[in-house]
């Protein structure tokens, strides 16, 4: 018996389970770590707001620090102070109208934005094994690259529950594909919805001109830092030192400061850290370079038809 089989038989207690008449959206994955949740994210807030939808994000605020449970952005103010994640941070770098609410309870926000309007699309980041909600549609993102390694559930290997969790999702995205989605999923085709929709989705650094033949010290607290290498020496750097503290993890002030102080021995042009990297950096300096990522889903604008058909409430 799995403990996730466990969570979600009792999450679906009607003392506990939670349903709203918003249409709700889970984007998550079944591997421990990254798998591009985060792109898809932006690259659906940014479709559905070109299309004249105004989403909102409800995320657990992943090494969040703030008073309280709960918090809110209305109108782009916070209901307190703190910090609510680098991830969302980044995002909300590039909405900073976007509508957003953090916490672990992610129900109770569900009811709260239920209560305010029922028509916006909720859309739950890394809720893929949160059972407590019902949900419209899940999707799951998949990094082609990392794959399910052992196929061992953590600490074993990486998945967060077995490969039957599959079946759950309606949507698959499948993140920097190398080949065909045929062959990538022909081994798991017993653990797919027999109705399930498959996209891929791509993604590279933007404005990185500037970087053609300089020296850089390069910085990557994400969960596969040797991609942000690669895409920088794709671009013509040079990188003479790589850091990677770990996903989510960034430096400290005194370690910033010895970045900046090599930085200066080495000659460097550029110091590049991604946009993940952004809100944990403290120290101005004309060097520092934040590169972000574009992403591209193949036919997309079908995966936005799915997003929009989830449109039930009135």
């Amino acid at each position: 018996m799995s403990l996730t089989w466990v969570k979600r038989t009792v999450t679906r207690l009607p003392t506990i389970y939670v349903s709203v008449k918003n249409p709700v959206i889970s984007i998550g994955n079944i591997t421990v770590g990254g798998s591009g949740k985060t792109p898809l994210v932006m690259w659906l807030l940014e479709q559905m707001q070109n299309a004249g939808f105004k989403p909102v994000l409800i995320t657990r605020g992943y090494k969040a620090n703030f008073s309280g449970s709960l918090a809110r952005r209305l109108n782009g103010k916070w209901d307190r102070d703190g910090f609510f994640g680098d991830e969302l941070e980044m995002v909300l770098e590039r909405f900073p109208e976007l509508d957003v609410a953090v916490g672990k309870q992610r129900a109770l926000l569900a009811q709260e934005f239920e209560s305010l309007d029922q028509s916006r699309i909720l859309i739950f980041e890394d809720a893929y094994q949160y059972f407590r909600l019902d949900r419209d549609l899940d999707i799951v993102v998949i990094h082609c690259q990392r794959g399910f390694g052992n196929q061992q559930i953590f600490p074993a290997g990486p998945l967060r529950e077995g490969l039957r969790g599959l079946k759950r999702a309606k949507v698959i995205i499948l993140y920097q594909l190398s080949g065909t989605a045929d062959t990538f999923l022909q081994p798991y085709q017993q653990y797919l919805h027999p109705h399930v929709r498959v996209f891929c989705m791509h993604s590279r650094l933007k404005n990185t001109e500037h970087l053609a033949n300089k020296r850089v010290i390069a910085i990557a607290s994400i969960a596969w830092p040797q991609s942000f290498k690669r895409d920088l020496e794709e671009a013509g750097a040079e990188v003479v030192s790589f850091i990677a503290p770990g996903d989510h993890m960034g430096l400290t002030i005194q370690e910033q400061k010895k970045l900046l102080d090599q930085a200066t021995e080495l000659n460097c042009d550029w110091i590049c850290m991604t946009a993940k990297d952004k809100p944990k950096w403290k120290i101005k300096d004309s060097r520092i370079s934040v590169l972000e990522q574009v992403s591209e889903v193949e036919d997309g604008s079908k995966l936005l038809e799915i997003i929009q058909e989830t449109k039930k409430a009135p």
